[in-house]
């Protein structure tokens, strides 16, 4: 008898504690949810600098895309180069290496990111070279501040009474290092085609270089080395200009 009185009595604790254990989850529930809540809105200041750094960024990168007030942009210049031309027959025979000296004039005309730049240059060694190029510029405001432009164009080379013309791609960077100095680089590639004497030219062309800008004067020096291949011909034959050029230009 007593047996069955305690089972009966677990019984009905058990049964009288069964509403508390579920309301007890309820507000369990309930208290999860509200931290849940405040986890969201809390303000921490790990969180306002995180912020704040990530506005920065964007309002950097709206900087360096947003057009300047005037969307039309020009500039004109030249300058000389002294260089060594180093000339490789491809018939076991030794390279020869001469010095020379070159002119250019360059011209380069903008409308917000798009430009179109011309360019003239003569050399001692009897030759003259035009190009005519078209200008897209990835990030930047003007010509005048830190800026990356992907380019393509054509060039005319006339020399030894041959005439070769090449379509060419390439890029170019100009980095503000200070408000007055920078440094650029260049590079370009010369599709390969034939000329109408047969002969095939093609190769490539790096510049690297440092200039000073006095309001909307620019000085500047420029290391580079343009290699030219000619093949299709026998023997074939390979030309390597290196040197360094010095100028100046105007923006208006």
């Amino acid at each position: 008898m007593k047996k069955h009185n305690l089972i009966s009595l677990i019984l009905v604790v058990l049964f009288c504690l069964s509403p508390l254990a579920a309301f007890s989850e309820d507000v369990f529930v309930v208290i999860m949810k509200k931290q849940e809540e405040k986890k969201a809105t809390r303000w921490s200041l790990a969180e306002w600098l995180n912020t704040k750094n990530r506005m920065g960024l964007m309002d950097q990168w709206l900087a360096l895309h947003s057009s300047s007030e005037s969307p039309f942009e020009f500039s004109g210049g030249g300058d000389f180069a002294n260089y060594d031309l180093k000339n490789k027959i491809n018939d076991g025979s030794l390279p020869t290496t001469t010095s020379n000296k070159a002119n250019r004039g360059r011209f380069a005309a903008y409308v917000s990111i798009v430009g179109l730049e011309g360019m003239y240059e003569s050399s001692d060694e009897k030759y003259t070279a035009y190009s005519a190029l078209l200008n897209l510029r990835l990030l930047g405001t003007s010509m005048q501040s830190t800026n990356i432009n992907i380019q393509y164009g054509m060039r005319n080379l006339k020399f030894d009474l041959n005439e070769y013309q090449n379509y060419f791609y390439g890029g170019s960077l100009t980095l503000y290092m200070m408000d007055f100095f920078g440094l650029d680089a260049l590079t370009r590639f010369y599709i390969g085609k034939r000329a109408g004497h047969g002969t095939r030219m093609s190769g490539n062309l790096t510049e690297l270089g440092g200039f000073i800008d006095i309001s909307f004067i620019r000085i500047y020096g420029t290391w580079f080395k343009e290699l030219l291949k000619f093949t299709e011909v026998t023997p074939s034959y390979t030309q390597t200009r290196t040197g360094v050029r010095a100028g100046l230009r105007f923006f208006f």
